[in-house]
């Protein structure tokens, strides 16, 4: 990550002063209490939690991948209002410290969803279980993911854990919003722990999951006892894969039957259609939750929405499959 230098900030800040073209978030300027969120995951677990009372931000509304996302001066303007500013708290989010720095609001609350998760690292999973994600030896997955893998919320499990994680945060930052923040939180815990038993049924089937492109499900997979091969980890940068790895793809295809092989939601990666082309499987999408658009938000996008829309597609793939073992 690049450092923002103070003359760089200094002129980003000022043109959006002079210049009204500049992108214009929400403000607390209306005396709401402002929670900023940087990828939608959190964004969501906030919204539902605070019950559209007090102002929650998504800083990145674009689709963008979190893991090449840079903060405009915008950005920093609106986490410098802000309230608390929520996190990750992987490798991806070694932006947060430069622009705290910048936006220079020493009453923020910060938090990470790393303080609620149980961590994993895609190296303990593939020693415990044998999983594989092949990616290619000379590319060094650590650079890129850092210790632990940062999809946390890809576990209803770890999920029902951050939510009641941030009801904490949110109840000590604003006392005032406690009573209104826990029982949204029972409520919603209700509906997360359902989305649990969902998956869990689910996952009694004897079921291998073949993803050709990035794996963002290390924590769903570790949870829900899936076993899977991926292309990358679900952190990588890579979009194209050797001639051996997409080979060692198509062989267990075959070997494991499935007619199906998955890819996930703007990866960029054209490795899944390869695969499924050769293999004369069907290819479908699994969404991650972590790129989602403004427009896919007004239509209604939400975490649990995703996650169902993710079980039913597996409920589609695999419906010829025994689920009780």
């Amino acid at each position: 990550m690049k450092k923002i230098s103070f003359v760089l900030v200094f002129a980003l800040l000022l043109s959006c002063v002079l210049l009204p073209s500049c992108a214009q978030k929400p403000s607390s300027d209306d005396g709401k209490f402002t929670v900023v969120c940087s990828i939608f995951p959190q964004y969501d677990f906030c919204r539902i939690i605070t019950g559209g009372e007090d102002e929650v931000i998504l800083l990145q509304e674009n689709g963008v991948d979190m893991h090449s996302y840079e903060p405009t001066s915008s950005d920093i303007l609106t986490v410098a209002k802000a309230d608390m500013l929520v996190y990750t708290g992987g490798a991806s989010d070694a932006w947060v410290e430069g622009v705290l720095r910048s936006a220079d609001n020493e009453s923020i609350t910060t938090v990470s969803l790393f303080d609620f998760a149980n961590l994993l690292s895609a190296d303990e999973l593939e020693a415990e279980h044998g999983h594989d994600h092949h990616h290619d030896h000379e590319h060094t997955d650590g650079e890129v993911c850092g210790e632990y893998d940062e999809h946390v919320w890809t576990s209803p499990k770890n999920a029902v854990r951050i939510v009641e994680g941030l009801c904490d945060e949110l109840c000590r930052a604003n006392p005032e919003g406690s009573d209104r923040y826990r029982k949204n939180t029972a409520e919603y815990i209700e509906k997360l722990q359902a989305l649990d038993k969902a998956y869990e049924d689910f996952f009694k089937a004897d079921i291998t999951l073949i993803v050709a492109d990035r794996f963002p499900f290390l924590y769903l997979a570790h949870d829900y006892g899936i076993d899977y091969h991926a292309a990358f980890s679900g952190c990588s940068s890579e979009t194209g894969a050797s001639f051996e790895v997409v080979i060692s793809l198509i062989e267990e295809v075959k070997e494991s039957g499935t007619r199906v092989v998955f890819d996930t939601d703007n990866s960029g990666s054209d490795v899944a259609k390869r695969v499924a082309q050769e293999c004369g499987a069907e290819l479908r999408t699994l969404y991650s939750c972590q790129s989602v658009t403004r427009a896919q938000i007004r239509d209604g996008a939400s975490y649990i929405y995703l996650m169902e829309k993710n079980l039913e597609t597996l409920r589609e793939a695999y419906e010829d499959v025994n689920i009780q073992k």
